[in-house]
């Protein structure tokens, strides 16, 4: 695990256990929270660092702005963890990520395609970078176009 603070020549995503937060919201319901932490170092496609976001869901009772209301919703596989470039162009999008948070914008109730289940809670549209290397999904880095897009999703959905 890299250092935070003297900048380490190599770093891998810190373990939950590891986690230590700066910065950390909750909504007005228990059981969601956002944090994140802020590494120095480099790995092999983020050389400047990187933003690693926690997101905490817990299981709930759906409400009148969810497909199936007063039915239970699960919020399996959470904590999730997302990364960001530890750059200006990645500390805007997290500021962003943190306001489209706080507006209950990152994450909906509905039906989840890894998992093949209903009233689960999935990721709402706006993408995030789940492992620090792509390992053909997608999902990981390096990927230049990235932050460009997040931040077009973030504007479509009103996040600027």
């Amino acid at each position: 695990i890299g250092n935070e603070q003297a900048g380490t020549a190599a770093y891998s995503v810190p373990q939950l256990s590891d986690y230590s937060t700066e910065l950390k919201l909750e909504t007005n319901r228990i059981g969601r929270e956002m944090s994140f932490k802020k590494m120095t170092g480099s790995s092999r496609h983020l050389t400047c660092g990187m933003i690693v976001i926690k997101y905490t869901m817990a299981d709930g009772v759906q409400t009148y702005c969810h497909p199936h209301p007063g039915k239970q919703f699960s919020a399996k596989g959470f904590p999730r963890l997302a990364i960001l470039p530890n750059n200006e162009k990645g500390n805007i999008v997290l500021g962003l990520l943190v306001k489209a948070f706080r507006r209950r914008m990152v994450f909906t109730v509905g039906p989840s395609l890894s998992r093949g289940e209903d009233d689960c809670v999935t990721w709402n549209g706006i993408h995030h970078k789940s492992q620090l290397h792509d390992n053909g999904n997608g999902h990981g880095y390096p990927d230049i176009g990235y932050l460009d897009r997040v931040l077009d999703e973030l504007k479509k959905t009103g996040v600027q």
